[in-house]
């Protein structure tokens, strides 16, 4: 059995472990999985499913949570009747599509025919061949022709939300019963939606046989997100009419790339004016798609001469750590300065040590000092903070000395928990489990009884000056007298790239701008469909 069918067969509540574990492995946040079990009629047992499609672009939450519970209710009946030919395991349905025509094969109901007049809210536009073309306006005239369809916007709320709206273009066909729907076209704020009835995605040829104008209609749209992504998914091609208008969008512009299989100058003033991300994204896109680099080993000097002087004001600090890693392929020293500034080395912690790992910088003596000062007075002490001296410790400068000094600073964090002290986190004694663990490998319940023990002594210790000076027999005082590196086994390149790529870089998650560009504008998170 696959991870995938053996977290669907779980059948039990999202618990907060569970969350956090799919989380993980499809590359969804945590409330995207939440969004993703409220569409599960069963409490938990498809959610492994729903997320996979989620993920791949398959489906849109919430707009398509009505019919995912309404065809998993009936699967759910239908696939434990003698009568069922189809898969009784979930996860052998590769799309929503395949799931709904199994339900209709196995449920085959007689529909009520819809016969299409001259109404409010529906307007016949154009009969060739077998086809004839509608517009539809409104919602109640949207519920009654689409009901037999998987198409979302049968629902008033998502016919007139501001995602979708009317017009809504679609098409019926004389091979299938009487006016019944074929296919629906949508030309949105960001994307040119065209399904077929099961909602899979099809080409707009259909639309443009009967003669409506699809290409002027994106035009007339305005909209640069719109008509790059048209290009991109429709046209799969290069569109010169309407490269003025994707040109003033940074975030469309970046996007066409994946078009134009090169550098887009016209563009890049509007990216330079946004800065680090889009710059990053520009880039990384140009590595992908082009196939000759624009500049020397593709780095642009506009771009890093906007990258740093955005450093200068203290901003741009993560993407910048991402253009080292993906388009530098190693250290900036021009940049590094600017990770030690206040801001930074207060919000960004952990980003600064993945960059000192990933560009293969080797210790950096500067961070070291000002990540072990941070806990010498431990307020405000993140995650981060721990996170990022657990790595150093671990892929940068694996020295028992340094293990020593990275002990008594949790310790002290610990003992400031455990006193109460004003504006300290509670990060309890995970860090120190970790640090046995992974920094001197330790079996995990030798690591937590470890950290245990320490935790005690603080708590019989209470009102002495200091912990560690009356533990003379305590691991971070054998630590601290070594002088030798602690043999710590290293971690292997897989195991490191892909902690990296979890923890710092999403890769083809929701962040990479070759499969998750923005489709309505640069705040609104969509699904994970594929462009």
């Amino acid at each position: 059995m696959n991870v995938l069918s053996l977290i669907a067969a779980l059948d039990e509540a999202v618990s907060p472990a569970r969350l956090q574990l799919m989380a993980r492995q499809f590359n969804l946040t945590p409330e995207q999985i939440e969004t993703a079990a409220a569409a599960d009629p069963t409490g938990g047992k498809y959610l492994a499913w729903i997320c996979k499609l989620w993920a791949g672009g398959k489906i849109r939450l919430p707009e398509d949570a009505g019919k995912l519970q309404e065809r998993l209710t009936q699967f759910a009946k239908l696939s434990r009747t003698s009568t069922w030919t189809g898969p009784k395991d979930i996860g052998q349905f590769q799309s929503y599509a395949d799931l709904a025509r199994a339900v209709e094969a196995a449920a085959p109901g007689k529909k009520e025919l819809v016969r299409i007049k001259a109404e409010d809210g529906v307007e016949f536009l154009a009969e060739k061949g077998h086809f004839k073309l509608y517009k539809v306006t409104t919602s109640e005239a949207g519920a009654k022709l689409f009901r037999h369809t998987e198409w979302c916007v049968k629902d008033p709320a998502f016919f007139n939300s501001p995602d979708y709206g009317p017009p809504f273009y679609y098409l019926t066909s004389s091979e299938l019963e009487d006016d019944a729907p074929y296919q629906l076209l949508h030309i949105g704020e960001g994307e040119v939606m065209c399904m077929d009835v099961m909602d899979d995605p099809v080409p707009v040829t259909a639309f443009e046989s009967v003669g409506l104008d699809v290409v002027g209609l994106v035009l007339k749209r305005g909209s640069a997100a719109t008509a790059a992504n048209f290009a991109h998914d429709h046209l799969k091609r290069r569109w010169p009419e309407a490269e003025g208008l994707i040109a003033t969008d940074p975030w469309a512009a970046v996007g066409y790339v994946r078009v134009l299989k090169g550098r887009f100058p016209a563009a890049e003033p509007s990216i330079l004016s946004v800065g680090a991300e889009r710059i990053h994204s520009y880039l990384l896109l140009l590595k992908r798609h082009a196939d000759n680099p624009p500049w020397p080993e593709w780095r642009w000097p506009e771009g890093e001469a906007k990258i740093l002087g955005d450093l200068d004001r203290g901003l741009g600090v993560e993407y910048s750590i991402r253009y080292a890693v993906d388009i530098l392929k190693g250290p900036w020293p021009e940049a590094e300065p600017h990770y030690l500034n206040a801001r930074a080395i207060s919000l960004y912690t952990e980003e600064v040590a993945g960059y000192v790992r990933a560009t293969g910088r080797g210790p950096w003596p500067e961070f070291e000092a000002i990540l072990l000062s941070k806990f010498n007075e431990p307020v405000h002490v993140t995650h981060s903070d721990f996170n990022a001296a657990i790595t150093y410790a671990t892929e940068i400068h694996p020295s028992a000395h340094f293990s020593g000094k990275l002990q008594a600073a949790f310790t002290t964090q610990l003992e400031a928990e455990l006193s109460g002290v004003p504006g300290v986190g509670k990060a309890g004694i995970g860090p120190l489990v970790r640090l046995f663990r992974d920094v001197l490998c330790r079996p995990y319940d030798q690591a937590r009884a470890e950290a245990e023990r320490i935790e005690a002594g603080i708590e019989a210790g209470r009102g002495q000056e200091r912990f560690m000076p009356n533990l003379p027999n305590s691991l971070a005082q054998r630590l601290l007298a070594e002088e030798e590196p602690h043999p710590t086994q290293p971690k292997s390149p897989k195991v490191i790239a892909k902690q990296w790529d979890r923890q710092h870089y999403p890769g083809k998650g929701p962040k990479d701008p070759d499969t998750f560009y923005p489709r309505k504008n640069p705040k609104h998170v969509l699904g994970q469909r594929k462009p």
